[in-house]
Parts: C-alpha cells; structure tokens; sequence
C-alpha cells in the first residue's frame, strides 16, 4: 500500500497514515476530500479513485489508480517529448493533456467534425510557430490513426468495469503517441495528408 500511494505522490512516513487513509475512503465523500487533500491528490486522479471506489474496496481502488496513473504520466511525458520535437513551444501538462484526451476521443468518433476542431483547438494552445501547422498535425494524426484501425481494428471499449475502461483508454493513449511519433515533423504533416 505504501508502495501504491508513493506511485501516486504520497510520502509519508506516519505509520498510522495508510490506515487512516483506508478509513476514510470507504467513509463518504467529505472523509474523502479530506483524505485527497491531506495526500495532495490531483483532480483527474481524485476522479479516477473515486470511480474506483464503487467498485472495490479503497487499498484495491489505490493500488488500481496508482498503476494506471503511473503509466498515465509516463505517457504524457513521452507525449511532451514529442510534440516538443515536432514544434510545440508550450510544454505545458494541463494542454498536453487535454490535447492527449482529445486524441483519445478521436479515436472513439473518428468522423466527428466537432471532436476534430476540439483537437485542432488543444493542439493551438500548445503554440505552435506557424499558425496553420496544429491543424496540418491532428490532421496527419488522423490519417494514421485511421490506418492504425483499419490494420488492427478499433480498440474494444468494454461495457463491464471502469478498470477495463480505463485501460482501454491507456490503449488508446498509445496508439495516439504512435501516430505522433510516426509524423517526424510538421512539414511531413502536410504531405501524409495530400
């Protein structure tokens, strides 16, 4: 457990710390805030652990969080690097993010218009030098994610557990770092989509 909330942030060495925590979250929502606010939590990752809740018991919904939450930030760091490579000036984690997220939700609704000018949008915000050059990028994304779908098929978004949602959201996460990764740079954006 103790190994779980360091994944998380949490650095205590109380030890009656981890039982209180335990107490508190199978209490209601304000015993969690309260604990979310003693461990410093983030917003996202205070959503995803009390989703989890519903479903386990609290040291099962911590160490589930932990180990999706880890990969998560891996990820996004992974993501940072390479937009940075392909132009971003801004490496901010709030935008990478929201930008990743809606990567995701592309993959979920490829022909919707709306989720395509919601990324075009994110990927602005990441400031980019040439004002056309986000839009150049979701647009190759899309192309390749495409061509990763029709190779491999969608990835399955389950109907059962929010555990299994959530890692089909890692899933998805990849293949959204595949597909920039696979752009080089931004002039070879505009090319894959001619």
């Amino acid at each position: 457990m103790a190994d779980a909330l360091r994944r998380l942030g949490v650095h205590k060495e109380d030890p009656d710390f981890v039982p209180w925590v335990l107490k508190n979250l199978a209490g209601g929502k304000q015993h969690r805030t309260v604990v979310f606010d003693s461990m410093g939590i983030p917003d996202r990752t205070r959503r995803i652990i009390s989703r989890l809740l519903k479903e386990y018991p609290p040291a099962s919904a911590l160490t589930i969080a932990a180990r999706v939450m880890h990969s998560h930030t891996r990820m996004r760091e992974a993501a940072q690097g390479l937009l940075a490579r392909l132009g971003a000036r801004s490496q901010d984690p709030e935008q990478v993010e929201r930008f990743m997220d809606l990567l995701v939700e592309l993959q979920k609704s490829p022909g919707d218009a709306a989720a395509t000018d919601r990324a075009k949008k994110a990927c602005a915000a990441l400031q980019f030098p040439d004002p056309e050059a986000a839009e150049r990028l979701v647009d190759s994304v899309r192309v390749l994610l495409r061509a990763e779908t029709e190779m491999k098929g969608p990835v399955p978004i389950p109907a059962g557990g929010y555990e299994d949602k959530l890692q089909a959201y890692l899933q998805m996460y990849v293949r959204a770092l595949d597909a920039l990764a696979g752009i080089g740079d931004p002039k070879s954006a505009a090319r894959e989509t001619q």
